[in-house]
């Protein structure tokens, strides 16, 4: 090899390195985002070397598609969002209906339970007292299901204000009188409101039970 075509191969390939450091730095000389001296160095060398300038302007045609894309996309959430704070509120409004329509069964139930309880009902009272408060509870769980995962804590929650909700009842039913009425009317509203938060609420970190660690 001469010593002209020697320096030949050094030159092309010292320009090879160049045009990788120069392609590393064309996303941010797109953005705006070198400093001046690189920015004259960039347009320096892009004005002389052709597979550099395809590569910029390959560069700069992706980049203004993403921005387009990324328009688009915003401006299609933004007239979708009309449609979609209705249908989360109509989602809402269902679900409450459901969870008072269910949560009203369960008491029926409740109070058939305190009434055999209190030695005036039957067997029979009983047992479909029994069956209305576990298919309401069956409910109550599918309804909080559907709102998000069924963490141990929404597990105890729902529990124990059922619970509450049914001592409501027996104190209706097992006494009757002003101050045992206004006590199971007490424990039934406190009992729908811990229904009400266990089964709507939306548990930002769920972990569900039977999930592993």
């Amino acid at each position: 090899m001469t010593a002209y075509e020697s320096t030949t191969a050094r030159l092309a390939q010292q320009e090879l390195g160049a045009c990788v450091l120069i392609q590393d730095l064309l996303p941010l000389y797109v953005e705006g985002e070198v400093s001046p001296g690189s920015r004259d160095l960039i347009v320096e060398h892009v004005a002389r070397c052709e597979r550099c300038a395809g590569y910029l302007a390959g560069t700069q045609s992706a980049l203004a598609q993403l921005r387009r894309d990324r328009t688009v996309h915003i401006a299609t959430l933004a007239r979708d969002l009309p449609n979609r704070s209705a249908l989360a509120g109509g989602q809402r409004l269902v679900a409450a209906i459901a969870l008072l329509t269910t949560y009203g069964g369960g008491l029926v139930g409740s109070v058939l339970i305190g009434h055999t309880a209190s030695g005036r009902g039957n067997p029979l009272e009983l047992i479909f007292g029994l069956g209305l408060g576990s298919l309401s509870l069956v409910a109550l769980f599918a309804l909080a299901r559907s709102r998000g995962s069924v963490t141990l804590q929404r597990v105890l929650a729902l529990l124990g204000s059922c619970g509450v909700a049914l001592f409501g009842s027996i104190a209706l039913v097992a006494n009757g009188h002003g101050g045992e009425l206004m006590i199971g009317f007490l424990l039934w509203l406190l009992g729908l409101a811990g229904v009400w938060a266990a089964v709507l609420q939306r548990p930002p970190h769920p972990v569900a039970i039977g999930d592993g660690a």
